[in-house]
This record gives structure tokens, sequence and C-alpha cells, in this order.
């Protein structure tokens, strides 16, 4: 499975495999958007499929998830299984865009919800930025990119808090799947 706008993109390999394997899919049959910001309801979706734990019978708190959300499925099985715990209060804020360290912080909690043991492929080499990824994500940070499945963006930078594309998404995807095996 391919896309018109993902042919000249660095996440190209990444995103065709994860639209095969039906875990991400384009915007329409052409498109997929590679630089558009993914939402945590998106994101959620991703490594809910990726890691193949969806529990139909899950159910969330959140108020802003209705049971007749396209997403409800995903957030409930992330809740559950301690994926999140929502943005704030009784809030997921489903179409709020994911900042890299909240991407992080989730994938990080799916690995362990997965009970996956993460491999240490390389030394934690700190982030130039790192003061700035705040203090309840400094160890998913540190944890993905040991394992080679975060990278800074250039200059050692990590920037924490900027959005997440829906490219970077599918190769954080990707390499948690690659991770398993």
């Amino acid at each position: 499975k391919t896309f018109m706008d993902i042919q000249k993109n660095w996440a190209k390999d990444f995103i065709e495999v994860l639209a095969s394997r039906h875990i991400v899919h384009g915007v329409n049959d052409e498109s997929f958007q590679p630089d558009r910001n993914v939402t945590r309801a998106e994101f959620c979706k991703m490594l809910i499929e990726a890691l193949g734990i969806i529990d139909s019978d899950a159910k969330t708190n959140f108020i802003d998830v209705p049971e007749s959300a396209w997403h409800y499925k995903y957030v409930a099985t992330a809740q559950k299984v301690g994926i999140t715990t929502g943005a704030t209060g009784s809030l997921f804020k489903p179409e709020e865009i994911i900042r890299r360290q909240d991407m992080a912080v989730m994938a990080y909690r799916a690995v362990k919800a997965a009970e996956i043991n993460l491999q240490q492929m390389k030394e934690y080499k700190e982030f130039a930025d790192n003061n700035d990824i705040s203090i309840y994500a400094r160890e998913a940070v540190k944890a993905l990119q040991q394992a080679g499945i975060l990278e800074g963006s250039g200059e050692n930078m990590f920037l924490p808090r900027n959005n997440s594309a829906r490219a970077e998404a599918a190769k954080i995807i990707y390499m948690l799947i690659e991770s398993l095996n």
C-alpha cells in the first residue's frame, strides 16, 4: 500500500509497511498527509493496533470520549491497560495535537503494557534540550532513545513540546513493532 504524497518522504517505507498491515490509514486512498499533525486519538489507535491489544469490552470514563466516537475502543483499551491516564482530570482531549514528549510517554507505556523488554541498542546521549523535557516524560524519552525507537531532530535536539507529524508517529510505531521481533 502506498500514497501519492509519500513518494519522496523520508518515512515512506515505514508508512507503507504500516498501511499494508492496516495500522495506519491515509486521509483517502491516494493521500497520507505525512506532515500533518497527529492527534492524541490517532496516535492512540496506532499504538493499540500495532500491539494488537484491542479490548472491545473496555470502558473509559473520559468525559470527552463518547461511546459513539470512532476512537472509543482504542482510548478505552489504552486507559484500561495504562497507556494513558488522560490529559487533565477526566479529559483525554482526543482531537488535541500530540506533543513529541507525550507521544514518547504513550509509546513507552504501551511497551510496558505489552510486557516488552526493550533492548538497549545504544548508550543514552542526553539531548541538548533535555531540561525542556517534562519530568514525567524523561524516563520514556531515555528508554526509547536507547532502544533506537526515538531520535532527536538534528543538532541533538528532542523538541519535546513540538507537535508530532503523522510521519514521525508512523516511524515510532514501526520501530516499536520491530522491537517485538
